[in-house]
């Protein structure tokens, strides 16, 4: 049996029903797409209107569904009918092109960065084989005059023939008719602050990324936001470290406009403290805050390397949270140690390392930081001098938060809404604010450098302290009072000088293990929580009592790590000085030093930082060599 060749409006097809798709049309044949005008060769139609709905373009029209066809075009080669386009022939016949009209109703900007964007086409498709409705596709301006391939490829009902030059006078009169009228629709592929017709508009992108977030409305009254979300002090009880955070969130979304004026916040913080104590609850009502996931507006260290990158810099003008430095394994320690020093030059910098792109080795690929990164973490973060003057600590402690004013921001979508606000002021006030305080910055840095000694914990300082005079400005603009504005300014003013001040008493520090020894050797046997049995026989008998005991035919003492750390905190207390190191980074410089006893860790094996006791309950101890640790103590006094 011979097989069948399907006729399609008298145009043969393959036999597997696949039509002959038309040659790519001579772009110069529709001139629009290049810019120059020319007449519309076509009877004038009413314009449809195209609106963006996700992914779908629907079309509004104030006419039936079907009016668009009765309106049908008509050129030298071509002629609309019912649905099709017909190609003219010399003796007055008629040939199908194709089983579907094209309208173009909109344009699309796609802007996959801050200065480059690709233009689509939005077009109306109305095929004969679909007996309602009509569809759309999105095609590359560029790539217009290929439409009905795209088209096909995308509906397999619509049927293409290969009549070339009618085509494409069909395709330059479809355009010319309505390409002084489309409306311009604009999407950015990543989220934050973009300039539009030269204004700046605060965005959600378009990449699926963002699938979870959405900008909430903002209400009417500005006042009643504003209160509501000032209430986030309360949590800290109005202290440095609240005050602090509250700056920083805002910061985030003003970092475009600084920007803008010439001026870079090149700082991370870090907010450390023990399990429980909240920081990482806290930080993450400030996190992210668009993403309605709030499982997922917090970031983990130990997340690989690439993946912190692509986070950190998709979440543009926002505050990115990343948490949380706690890890036990020393190779797991040292890895997420990497990639905290990593994110806080990338931070400083501006920019993560550059990576040679590899659809193209010619082109290098900038994976640039615009956010507010906040660290949370158990431990200090042992890092290189440099790195370590990027960061702001702030330290908790119990009693730092308040879990019962915590709840409420936790239950509500408050934060969300205040933020939603604030880019609301931004938009109409942000250049006017920062241009006008810019002077202002030049002169906090200043006067901060009389007080501090360190250029980047200066820089930051002013920053901040530019900041509270914006957050300033934001009150007034919600209708605080002026009285109410000046105190609120003073408060967060006071408490930036508070956590600078902390920071470089850190960053100044002196060698952690030697005032940790220094500490200790002060307090040993000078009161009862910090008792020394003489053996570990009389330890032994009575482990309550003491803390540790002497092993002199070693010359050694044993003590229980986790007690003899908390009177070293409870020393420095008491002199009213910071202690931020954490037990288990002296345990490590003890042992690094040989200070104590113990195993360094090799490939595949950790450390040993403790040795098990012989007696007693046999706990694991920390032994320090006592005429190395006098040694080292005598000298440094020197």
């Amino acid at each position: 049996m011979q097989p069948v060749k399907l006729i399609v409006f008298g145009v043969p097809c393959c036999e597997e029903g696949e039509p002959i798709l038309l040659p790519s049309v001579k772009s110069e044949s529709i001139p629009n797409v290049l810019g120059k005008p020319i007449p519309a060769t076509c009877s004038s139609i009413p314009l449809c209107k195209v609106v963006p709905n996700g992914e779908i373009w629907e079309v509004a029209r104030n006419q039936p569904e079907n009016a668009a066809s009765s309106y049908a075009l008509e050129g030298r080669m071509y002629v609309e009918q019912d649905k099709t386009v017909l190609a003219k022939s010399k003796n007055g016949n008629v040939v199908s092109i194709t089983n579907a009209t094209l309208r173009v109703v909109g344009i699309k900007e796609r802007w996959e960065t801050d200065d480059d964007y690709v233009r689509y086409l939005c077009c109306e498709v109305q095929c004969k084989a679909w007996k309602e409705g009509s569809r759309t596709i999105e095609v590359p301006w560029t790539e217009y005059k290929d439409v009905y391939q795209q088209i096909r490829r995308k509906f397999p009902d619509v049927c293409v023939m290969g009549q070339g030059q009618a085509l494409e006078e069909y395709l330059a009169d479809v355009f010319a008719r309505s390409a002084d009228n489309l409306t311009v629709y604009r999407e950015a592929k990543l989220s934050g602050w973009i300039c539009w017709d030269g204004g700046a508009h605060y965005v959600v992108g378009k990449d699926d990324f963002y699938r979870n977030h959405a900008i909430p409305k903002t209400l009417s009254n500005s006042y009643a936001v504003f209160h509501i979300g000032r209430r986030f002090l309360d949590i800290g009880n109005r202290n440095p470290q609240i005050c602090v955070l509250y700056l920083a969130s805002h910061l985030a979304y003003t970092l475009f406009w600084l920007k803008k004026a010439g001026i870079r916040f090149q700082s991370t913080f870090f907010v450390q403290g023990g399990t429980g104590l909240l920081k990482t609850s806290v930080v993450r009502i400030i996190s992210d805050v668009f993403n309605t996931d709030r499982d997922k507006a917090v970031m983990r260290l130990n997340s690989t390397l690439a993946s912190t990158q692509k986070t950190i810099t998709y979440l543009r003008d926002t505050v990115v949270c990343v948490d949380d430095f706690s890890n036990t394994e020393s190779d797991l320690r040292r890895k997420s140690l990497s990639s905290a020093e990593a994110v806080i030059r990338a931070v400083g910098d501006g920019t993560f390392p550059s990576k040679s792109d590899v659809s193209d080795f010619s082109k290098i690929t900038q994976n640039t930081v615009r956010s507010v990164v906040i660290l949370t973490g158990e431990e200090g973060l042992d890092l290189g001098a440099s790195s370590q003057l990027r960061m702001l600590i702030i330290p908790v402690e119990q009693g730092t938060f308040d879990g019962r004013v915590l709840r409420e921001f936790q239950i509500k979508n408050i934060w969300a809404e205040y933020t939603a606000q604030y880019l609301k002021f931004l938009k109409e006030k942000g250049e006017e604010v920062v241009s006008y305080r810019k002077e202002a910055f030049y002169a906090y840095r200043d006067g901060y450098a009389e007080y501090f000694d360190e250029p980047r914990l200066i820089d930051a300082a002013a920053v901040l302290r530019l900041e509270c005079d914006i957050v300033a400005a934001y009150a007034r603009w919600c209708g605080c009072g002026d009285e109410e504005v000046q105190q609120l300014s003073a408060l967060l003013h006071q408490n930036v000088v508070n956590i600078i001040r902390i920071t470089q008493d850190y960053t100044s520090e002196a060698k952690p293990e030697v005032r940790f020894l220094r500490a200790l050797w002060e307090s040993l046997d000078t009161t009862k929580a910090a008792m020394v049995a003489e053996s570990e026989d009389v330890y032994a008998d009575n482990e309550a009592q003491f803390i540790g005991f002497y092993e002199t035919h070693t010359g050694t003492i044993w003590l229980r790590p986790e007690v003899a750390y908390q009177v070293v905190c409870q020393y420095y207390r008491t002199i009213n000085e910071r202690w931020l190191t954490s037990i288990k980074r002296v345990k490590e410089l003890l042992l690094e030093k040989n200070l104590s006893r113990g195993k360094l860790g090799s490939s595949g094996q950790s450390a040993e930082y403790t040795c098990r006791a012989k007696k007693g309950t046999r706990k694991r101890m920390l032994v320090l060599y006592v005429e190395k640790v006098e040694k080292l103590l005598a000298e440094e006094e020197k």
